[in-house]
């Protein structure tokens, strides 16, 4: 997985990846159980189309990180 880029919204960190002409956001969920309050991690991969996925690079640009240049030409599958 090509971790493009990462940014931080009201929901928690976000990341952008691409890997063999698909792009994802992935999101790690810290939850609570009770009655121990033992956390757990709950993650969240999200397939998106390329149009979404440049809005989400444009985010990481503009209040985030940025790890790899976007990748021209791909088609999202």
């Amino acid at each position: 997985m090509s971790l493009l880029g990462h940014v931080t919204t009201e929901l928690g960190p976000v990341e952008l990846h691409h890997t063999d002409g698909r792009f994802t956001t992935r999101r790690v969920v810290e939850t609570r159980r009770t009655p121990f309050f033992r956390k757990d991690s709950i993650v969240s991969t999200i397939v998106i189309s390329r149009e979404g996925a440049q809005e989400w690079y444009e985010l990481c640009e503009r209040r985030g990180v940025v790890f790899r240049a976007f990748p021209e030409g791909v088609v999202s599958a």
